[in-house]
């Protein structure tokens, strides 16, 4: 599954794990009606499961549902990479990253996690071993590190001295 823009953003909540079960839609394909989970994840959903299905949409009749029996019962994912690094970093960096805006980005071949939003789809972020990068993609090189630790910049953001703007402008201005 995907989403689009901000959605992710406006609506993700870590730890907000559940499954929805009890749900049923007519098939035409069997002629009758086929139970229906569908799996929430960090409170977006993950997926979704119709017994005896093709999903192909014109298998259903979207008019012809049953929604009497619903059951909401907790789920319970493996940890994602994400997770098992966030919970890796040590409690004086984990209070002062927002769990529900850090994420991770694939960039070639090199994985990073994002922590401040600088807008329009450019991010600092951290490697594996806490090393600090600025990612701004209208910038050469699009990746480069910052030469202060983990725990100043988040310092620094948390106390208003770090500028987003004047960050971007010295990124774009230093481009090859």
């Amino acid at each position: 599954m995907g989403y689009g823009g901000d959605t992710v953003f406006k609506y993700k909540k870590n730890g907000q794990n559940y499954k929805i079960s009890g749900l049923q839609i007519f098939s035409r394909q069997n002629n009758k009606f086929e139970d229906i989970e569908i799996v929430i994840q960090d409170n977006l959903v993950r997926g979704l499961k119709i017994t005896n299905s093709g999903y192909q949409l014109s298998e259903f009749d979207l008019k012809k549902t049953i929604i009497k029996n619903i059951i909401k019962s907790d789920f319970s994912f493996p940890p994602n990479d994400i997770d098992i690094f966030y919970n890796s970093l040590p409690q004086e960096i984990k209070e002062k990253i927002d769990p529900d805006d850090f994420f991770d980005i694939d960039f070639g071949d090199r994985i990073f996690f994002a922590f401040c939003d600088l807008e329009d789809g450019n991010y600092l972020a951290v490697d594996k071993n806490l090393k600090v990068y600025s990612l701004v993609h209208d910038a050469k090189p699009m990746v480069t590190i910052m030469k202060i630790s983990l725990l100043d910049i988040l310092n620094d953001i948390r106390d208003n001295t770090f500028d987003k703007q004047k960050h971007l402008d010295q990124r774009y201005q230093n481009s090859d």
